[in-house]
């Protein structure tokens, strides 16, 4: 493992809630934990301190922060925007058979999160986004969201907890799909909005067509 693969390890960790916050993140063990030398845990930790992720206390060591719920929100307003930009294209060049690939995928995410499988629901919502995302054909778009997909992992956990909520979610997926199939932009983009706006206020994901 090199340096840049034990950052994204650990920061992804950090994001996902493996690591806590007012953890202390100790040089050695994770050394040993990972195979790696104290260098490179050092530096990897010097750089997420940098995007104050963790601090260090003088004499104590390096300890996980809370991430901010601020950085958080920004970031989903920028997913929000970008999502838009990709479901306006999908709608206008995605093929039926791009579409049908789609639908497959959502009924597993469908079988997965009625039986209580959170998990592998949440494994096929990702596969679900990455196919929407590659149909679109906008590389660097994608790039963008690749590039902060930890941070919309905590999104995407805090957006649904329970099964019903995930539920609520997978209501909100449905019509988002059926109305990009329809060629309705504006209730697609409608459900991005609902979703964006459960996160933030706690309003529940109804789907409104109005």
């Amino acid at each position: 493992m090199n340096v840049d693969e034990l950052y994204r390890d650990i920061k992804a960790k950090i994001l996902r809630e493996q690591f806590t916050y007012g953890q202390r993140l100790v040089e050695t063990g994770i050394a040993k934990s990972y195979g790696v030398s104290r260098l490179y845990v050092k530096s990897v930790f010097q750089r997420l301190e940098a995007e104050k992720l963790v601090e260090h206390i003088r004499n104590k060591g390096y300890f996980v922060c809370r991430t901010f719920d601020s950085l958080i929100e920004e970031i989903a307003d920028m997913r929000q925007a970008l999502e838009g930009v990709i479901i306006r294209r999908v709608i206008r060049s995605a093929t039926p058979e791009q579409f049908g690939e789609l639908s497959r995928i959502l009924e597993r995410i469908t079988v997965f999160i009625r039986n209580g499988m959170i998990n592998d629901g949440l494994d096929e919502v990702e596969k679900f986004y990455k196919h929407l995302f590659q149909i679109s054909g906008y590389r660097r778009v994608v790039a963008i969201l690749d590039t902060y997909s930890d941070y919309i992992a905590i999104i995407r956990k805090r957006s649904a907890r329970t099964q019903d909520e995930h539920l609520e979610y997978l209501e909100n997926l449905t019509a988002m799909l059926n109305a990009m199939i329809a060629g309705d932009e504006k209730i697609a983009l409608h459900q991005i909005e609902l979703r964006h706006k459960y996160l933030f206020s706690g309003m529940d994901i109804r789907v409104n067509n109005h």
